[in-house]
């Protein structure tokens, strides 16, 4: 028997999710105009750091409660039963800080100028002004990584938990409009044009289905065998797919050979995560390959014993 998805209730989850976004976004906001960014950087650095890790876990811990009653209840509707989703909020403190690190580059360049450089003493209004505009670049910044989490979060937590159901699970991308829309993310419009498909299908396509941005007006829907969404037609978003293809991917393409290139040291061993740049990747010895064989059989395990509880 074929089951439709309420447009309705994937509505509902989207306003959910985009109420902790909005919410965390104004809260972080007053923290961040209580900085003052005229401090030495390292300074206003510390802060922002400190600022951002409670932020950061609590969007993403509540975006993945929400992820999850929304998994259980469609698959309450669509085979009558609730699996016992479970939240998958994937914080992860180091890449907060990371990304901080990164945020606050055109602030440091700004004082850098203004302070360390004896040749040049510019008026003081002008230094308050470009720290000005510098600090509300920061802080643009940072509520879009906010943002990106709570997509994230809410995602990792659909996906996740369709590895531990014992009935196999498809997804779809399914945007808030009806039809392609010109200044929507085509990556998203390209995803919602393939329908309910495996995550393995898309994965070994080379696609990568987790991809989310702030503002995102696209849900990763959970479905099963004869399960469709109402008003929702992956046809309607074939020109959206049509604007993906004809992008230059060539910086894309360039970013993930980078990534496996950094998955090996110098020896053309699999390295353990430390993030050191290795620029050229070696062959792997034996001991490599049985290495990555025992992981795959561990992780296999694993996801057998999760597919059984």
């Amino acid at each position: 028997m074929s089951k439709v998805i309420p447009r309705s209730y994937i509505d509902g989850y989207a306003d959910s999710l985009e109420m902790v976004s909005t919410d965390m976004k104004r809260r972080l906001a007053e923290e961040l105009d209580r900085i003052d960014y005229s401090q030495p950087v390292a300074d206003v650095r510390n802060q922002l750091i400190a600022v951002m890790q409670p932020y950061c876990w609590e969007s993403r811990v509540v975006a993945a409660r929400v992820a999850s009653e929304f998994y259980d209840g469609i698959r309450e509707f669509v085979l009558g039963e609730r699996m016992g989703a479970i939240a998958i909020d994937n914080y992860n403190p180091e890449a907060v800080e990371q990304r901080v690190r990164s945020a606050v580059t055109p602030l440091a360049k700004v004082q850098q100028t203004f302070y360390w450089a004896d040749d040049i003493r510019l008026d003081e209004d002008y230094q308050r002004e470009m720290t000005q505009l510098a600090s509300r670049e920061l802080g643009r910044v940072l509520a879009e990584y906010v943002g990106y989490g709570v997509k994230d979060a809410a995602g990792n937590t659909i996906f996740g938990n369709g590895r531990r159901d014992p009935r196999r699970t498809k997804f779809a991308r399914v945007p808030r409009g009806s039809k392609s829309y010109p200044n929507g993310c085509p990556f998203c419009q390209m995803l919602a044009s393939r329908g309910f498909v495996y995550r393995s299908k898309l994965t070994a396509g080379g696609i990568d289905p987790d991809h989310y941005h702030d503002n995102c007006q696209c849900m990763v829907v959970p479905g099963w065998e004869g399960a469709s969404v109402e008003g929702y037609n992956p046809r309607d978003y074939d020109e959206g797919y049509q604007q993906y293809l004809d992008q230059d991917h060539s910086e894309h393409e360039e970013h993930v050979a980078e990534t496996q290139r950094n998955r090996y040291d110098a020896e053309g061993r699999l390295k353990s995560g430390d993030g050191n740049r290795v620029d050229e990747k070696g062959a792997l010895t034996d001991e490599d390959r049985a290495h990555i064989r025992s992981m795959r059989t561990a992780k296999g395990n694993q996801t057998k014993k999760a597919r059984r509880e």
